[in-house]
């Protein structure tokens, strides 16, 4: 703060809560007490920019964990935070030789999937302490590599919540028994939204709480969501390629010693 300088400035009363109560930008008052005060500028984007997710259909079949049963170890991912991750060996039933999420132990299945590619590629794990106990959340807006990274209680669930992705062009989804509860589209290089920020912020909101609804126990699951192939932070992370272990810095199995894995 000088003269002669141009004030970016954010006002707030409580450090911790963070609430801004007036925002400076350019010298000019935009917002106070959670009101814009300002009109925005809107842009205009190129039609190639909306059509950046070129990953196929996705159906339950291509979500497939095969093992022989009736159990197999897994080596699961452990949510510790909004952020962090940890490993947990895991024991789930085998049903017609695949490996079934178990949500009421709050186990679910959670997928990556190449967000270019005209052939399906996708990354298949567990995961442990989302929370959600029915249906399935998905979102192409991640840290890293923006691969549309989605969880749910079962392989339908999933394949539906991605499906819902590819068809918003991008976005945040919350589903459950084949309807969508809350969506946040980000049509922008699968990545951005294109409303308003009013829109914008409502629209986030009730993803939030429809992934709340949903049982997830997160204080931020679009947050969780969004870093769970982030290979920058600790310790377990799904890529597109599998689980990756970054204090080892290298690719992991999802079987761990003990499952008969058979021929395949």
């Amino acid at each position: 703060i000088a003269p002669g300088k141009i004030a970016d400035l954010l006002l707030v009363d409580d450090l911790r809560a963070f609430r801004a109560r007036v925002v400076l930008s350019d010298g000019r008052l935009l917002a106070r007490d959670g009101r814009l005060l300002q009109e925005l500028p809107r842009f205009s984007y190129a039609r190639a920019v909306y059509q950046s997710l070129g990953f196929p259909r996705v159906v339950p079949e291509d979500l497939r964990v095969s093992a022989p049963g009736p159990i197999a170890r897994i080596r699961g991912i452990r949510v510790l935070g909004t952020m962090l991750t940890g490993e947990e060996a895991l024991e789930l039933k085998v049903a017609d030789g695949g490996v079934m999420s178990d949500p009421d132990r709050d186990i679910l299945k959670v997928v990556v999937v190449i967000r270019s590619e005209r052939l399906l590629r996708a990354g298949l794990g567990f995961i442990t302490g989302f929370g959600l106990q029915r249906g399935a959340v998905a979102s192409s807006f991640n840290w890293e590599a923006n691969n549309p990274v989605a969880l749910g209680v079962s392989d339908g669930e999933i394949a539906f919540a991605l499906e819902r992705v590819r068809a918003l062009g991008g976005g945040a989804v919350a589903c459950a028994d084949g309807q969508v509860l809350a969506e946040f589209p980000m049509p922008v290089a699968g990545v951005m939204s294109d409303a308003s920020a009013e829109v914008a912020g409502r629209q986030i909101g009730e993803f939030q709480q429809a992934v709340w609804a949903l049982g997830a126990t997160l204080e931020n699951p679009f947050l969780s969501l969004q870093t769970l192939s982030f290979t920058g932070l600790p310790r377990l992370r799904l890529t597109d390629r599998g689980l990756a272990d970054i204090r080892r810095r290298e690719l992991v199995s999802l079987l761990l010693e003990g499952t008969d894995r058979g021929d395949g």
